[in-house]
């Protein structure tokens, strides 16, 4: 008979994140580690229906967005959060105008875990350039759309045009 083992898991890269919350019942303090993997990924498609392969989601941040990333990426280190209902909810109820910036900033770094370290670098330093206004060595897109020969029109898709050309500050 041969011998079953259970399956090894193995967890993504987390990062340390400290949600405080205060509010008139006192100070709440919850420590988490957040991770991206594609369990993560999947959980947050099916919640936004935003493709995850790819920065589209950092161009579309909303509440829901956010509270879906959150919750997503905490559960492969915090299982209680896990049911759908439950722990979205919960999730939902610890996010706040006053912490949002710190939580996009916590799932940004997050989520470059999951790059190598050049690339994870470059990203960031999209980003902080975005943050300032001041998008580096990326040409703006002309929004005016191209008159082609046969009377039709050409103009850059949001589905198509870069990351970094589009991306919104997160944070």
């Amino acid at each position: 008979m041969q011998d079953i083992t259970p399956i090894k898991r193995r967890v993504a890269p987390s990062y340390p994140f400290t949600l405080e919350i205060e509010d008139d019942k006192g100070k709440l303090v919850l420590n988490f580690r957040l991770s991206f993997d594609f369990n993560a990924f999947a959980r947050i498609e099916e919640q936004t229906k935003i493709p995850m392969l790819g920065l589209q989601i950092w161009t579309k941040l909303s509440a829901t967005t956010i509270r879906a990333m959150l919750w997503a990426a905490v559960i492969a280190n915090h299982p209680e959060f896990e049911d759908e209902k439950v722990g979205l909810e919960a999730i939902g109820e610890y996010l706040r105008l006053a912490n949002v910036d710190r939580v996009v900033d916590a799932l940004w770094e997050a989520y470059l875990l999951g790059f190598t370290r050049d690339k994870a670098a470059a990203l960031r330093e999209l980003r902080d350039a975005e943050k300032k206004g001041a998008v580096p060595n990326v040409p703006a897109p002309d929004p005016t759309p191209a008159i082609l020969p046969d009377g039709s029109s050409s103009s850059l898709s949001p589905d198509t045009t870069s990351v970094s050309a589009t991306a919104t500050s997160a944070g």
